[in-house]
């Protein structure tokens, strides 16, 4: 099989789930060649439906009208902060108690903080009364920042295994548990060539035991 791959991905899935998928990808298909292009969930959504890209793996599902959307996995979000934080000793933390806090947050349009701000509005707060110090569009860069001591922020648990190793930050579950699915989507069109409809069964498969 040989061919191009188009993926586009959400930062979180780019980051820290997809680079094992398309490096056994490419151990099994060698002869094709995949590209990613990684952004925030809502353009990965409009570049599969305007054609631009194959397939995308985003953070949240998409009401798009020509994609399908999969869901093949799940991630739970959690409240990340230094261990001398308040929070840092909290064995879990109440959404309220965040309005008390500095807090750094995702820029608007990822799906985390779409994911986040419902969630804060279905637990009765505001989004708009949090005391966000700053908006960021990187995971990186967002926990970087909060490795300062100078706010908490709430994460992806898949992006944090290297910073609870090393003792850096420490991560704690909201109350009620917050987890958002992750989603495969593709245009709705019946013909899908072989590469796409290959990679899709592949990264379905994978992402699930992923998130198992």
């Amino acid at each position: 099989m040989s061919g191009s791959l188009l993926v586009g991905a959400s930062t979180t899935i780019a980051e820290f789930m997809l680079p094992p998928i398309l490096g056994e990808f490419n151990v099994r298909y060698p002869q094709v060649r995949a590209r990613l292009t990684v952004a925030n969930s809502e353009t990965i959504s409009n570049a599969v439906a305007a054609h631009t890209l194959d397939i995308g793996l985003i953070e949240s599902q998409t009401n798009h009208p020509s994609l399908q959307s999969e869901v093949c996995g799940d991630d739970e979000l959690q409240v990340v902060c230094t261990p001398g934080h308040p929070l840092g000793k909290q064995s879990e933390v109440d959404a309220r108690i965040l309005l008390a806090h500095d807090f750094i947050a995702r820029e608007p349009g990822s799906g985390t903080r779409e994911v986040t701000d419902d969630y804060f509005r279905a637990c009765g707060v505001d989004p708009e009364k949090l005391r966000t110090l700053m908006e960021l569009s990187s995971p990186e860069a967002l926990k970087g920042v909060v490795a300062t001591g100078l706010g908490c922020s709430i994460v992806s648990r898949a992006s944090f295994e290297k910073e609870r190793q090393l003792g850096t930050l420490v991560a704690i579950p909201l109350r009620p548990r917050l987890k958002r699915t992750l989603s495969l989507i593709y245009p709705k069109e019946r013909f899908r060539s072989k590469v796409v409809l290959t990679f899709v069964e592949f990264a379905r498969n994978k992402l699930r035991e992923l998130s198992a």
